[in-house]
């Protein structure tokens, strides 16, 4: 669980200020797998928008 979290404070860097919302409301429900799922997706979408820009 310690992993999770620290990649989801790594991967939350790129986010800004929304994802501390979402950070604390998927901790709240303590599904942080899906939260870092979310983040990786996320990730995975802005690199394909700025390789195709």
């Amino acid at each position: 669980m310690d992993d999770i979290m620290n990649d989801i404070h790594f991967l939350s860097n790129f986010f800004g200020e929304w994802n501390l919302s979402v950070v604390e409301e998927f901790k709240r429900k303590q599904d942080l797998e899906k939260l870092l799922k979310l983040l990786i997706k996320r990730d995975n979408l802005e690199n394909i928008i700025h390789q195709n820009n």
